[in-house]
């Protein structure tokens, strides 16, 4: 049948029909369309010239290799990431467990977070963005009514939320903030960046810890702590920030935990609470250099999560910031790596559904 067709059809159009069957062009006198544009892949037999007889096994076999290599060279579809089709703090298909919620600032951000997501989920997600606001405002005096904030962030088990991306549209500051997490090939953590690249959190120059995670607490965020937390496992290094002598360690352990008391050879008093172990010979009287280990960060005493307390005072006992006694820095995107993190941005953006005008932290 399929034999006859073919015949008819040779006679009704004449010699331009080159073959008949699925997936086969035909060129006729005025208009030819090709293999190529029909995205039709070419098969051996084209090398060699023409096709088989129409209706034939072969041509059958001929058909169905055609019809495979066109399956080989047909990309699997992209998921479609589509963040306003899911709601507020639900997992969005194709994001590997992302979320986003968005909403208008009412008192604080934990109050507007918690009117889209559970307690459970809206209480330690505040506290994350807000350490990442902290660098930019006082979010406790500067925030508005009125003004948006957006979070892309996930949920894993054990952890805090994890927060990918922050966008805060300002009022008082007359811009909008914005910062992407990424994490540089030689970094041990994922940390904050503006859009061009540059870290959101200061660092110290002569650090006492070189690798940690985020600053949970400073002196300025409105929570009347000490000193500065460092969120960083147990067993971290730390080291001395500067020249002196070890003058106390282990007082008031149950809520200190293990803890150390230098005072450096200016006068101050640097401290660190909570900390696992001493590095050996760590006693009253000792002389420590500047860059020396210390001690192991730990979890002891009053603390709730692994971290380490640096807390500064004055000879006469008054608080001092840290920040102050340390030159400061911040660490840019390595070049070799910012157009994967550009790549980043673009995502976060999109699953924000804006792209705000970036300020860097001041």
């Amino acid at each position: 049948m399929r034999f006859l067709i073919a015949l008819l059809l040779v006679l009704a159009v004449g010699t331009g029909v080159v073959a008949y069957g699925p997936g086969i062009s035909f060129r006729g006198e005025s208009t030819e369309v090709s293999r190529e544009s029909a995205e039709i892949p070419v098969g051996e037999d084209d090398e060699q010239g023409s096709p088989p007889p129409a209706g034939s096994p072969e041509a059958f076999a001929y058909e169905e290799s055609g019809r495979e290599k066109i399956e080989e060279q047909s990309p699997e579809p992209k998921p479609t990431i589509e963040p306003a089709a899911v709601q507020a703090g639900e997992e969005i298909p194709g994001t590997d467990g992302l979320r986003v919620v968005t909403g208008t600032i009412r008192r604080t951000v934990n109050h507007t977070l918690a009117d889209k997501l559970e307690r459970e989920v809206a209480n330690p997600l505040s506290q994350v963005v807000s350490r990442v606001l902290v660098w930019w405002m006082e979010p406790s005096r500067d925030l508005r009514p009125g003004d948006e904030i957006g979070v892309v962030f996930s949920l894993h088990d054990g952890e805090e939320p994890r927060v990918h991306a922050v966008s805060m549209k300002s009022q008082r500051h007359g811009r909008t903030f914005s910062a992407y997490r990424f994490q540089p090939a030689e970094e041990r953590f994922g940390r904050m960046y503006t859009s061009d690249a540059k870290e959101v959190e200061k660092r110290m120059v002569g650090s006492p810890i070189k690798e940690y995670e985020q600053i949970t607490s400073l002196l300025w965020d409105g929570r009347g702590h000490n000193g500065i937390d460092f969120k960083t496992p147990v067993g971290t290094e730390v080291y001395a920030p500067f020249d002196g002598r070890v003058v106390r360690r282990n007082w008031s352990t149950r809520f200190n935990g293990n803890c150390i008391d230098i005072r450096a050879d200016n006068g101050k008093h640097i401290l660190f609470l909570h900390l696992e172990s001493f590095a050996e010979g760590m006693v009253p009287g000792r002389r420590v250099e500047r860059g020396e280990l210390i001690a192991l960060s730990g979890n002891t005493g009053r603390s709730t999560a692994p971290h380490l307390h640096y807390e500064a005072r004055s000879p006469s006992g008054r608080i001092l910031d840290p920040f102050d006694l340390h030159e400061t820095y911040r660490k840019e995107v390595p070049e070799s790596e910012k157009a994967a993190f550009e790549a980043t941005v673009e995502k976060m953006r999109m699953l924000l559904g804006e792209k705000p005008v970036v300020a860097d932290a001041g």
